[in-house]
């Protein structure tokens, strides 16, 4: 197998961080280890040929403040999220830690 040039190495490092693929994910797709890709993305960016990416893998968390209404015994209220061209129809009894968990991928995302 060739060994890959520095620029294949960043075309490829770009096409993953676009994926929104882990890095194990998209590496086992692409039939190259993880520690390889993650040791030439380092260097790469220790020679500066490569900005530190802003995935979810190193991106900093910002939470964003949500208010519920009381529950009410019956409450059979549905809130709807937009977010760009994304809609999310929260019916009562929704899973919080779920919704969370779908608004960081959302948010690197979009």
């Amino acid at each position: 197998m060739q060994r890959k040039s520095n620029t294949e190495w960043i075309m490829l490092i770009q096409e993953q961080e676009r994926s929104g693929l882990s890095q194990q994910a998209w590496c086992k797709r692409k039939n190259i280890k993880v520690s390889t890709y993650r040791d030439r993305k380092s260097k790469l960016c220790k020679q500066g040929l490569l900005k530190p990416s802003s995935t979810a893998e190193n991106a900093q968390i910002s939470w964003l403040a949500v208010n519920r209404p009381e529950k009410h015994k019956q409450d059979n209220s549905t809130v709807k999220v937009e977010i760009n061209d994304v809609s999310i129809l929260l019916e009562s009894g929704f899973c919080e830690s779920t919704f969370l968990r779908i608004c960081k991928a959302l948010k690197t995302l979009c």
